[in-house]
């Protein structure tokens, strides 16, 4: 009788002798996110951050953004004055 217990493992069947316990493995490859929308693109990368946390940072700049591009494209309607051609209608 011996006194193994039956979750034991034989060391080729674990992996902890690749890894040590204890020690947190670096990550050295950035985390990138890419927003896009149209013909608007936000790229980042960081090494600090999760990807959560980075899309929390870029959606409200990517908001932003979206939002200055449209007025830009609702003056240059207005200017062109293409309102009744696009939505009908008289002006």
């Amino acid at each position: 009788m011996t006194d193994e217990t039956p979750n034991s493992t034989s060391d080729s069947d674990s992996d902890s002798s690749k890894k040590p316990s204890g020690t947190t493995i670096k990550r050295q490859r950035p985390n990138r996110l890419r927003i896009k929308a149209c013909d608007l693109e936000i790229e980042a990368e960081s090494h600090e951050m999760d990807v959560d946390e980075m899309m929390s940072e870029c959606a409200p700049e990517m908001e932003e953004i979206m939002e200055y591009h449209m007025v830009g494209d609702m003056v240059k309607i207005e200017e062109r004055d293409l309102f009744a051609e696009i939505f009908g209608g008289n002006r």
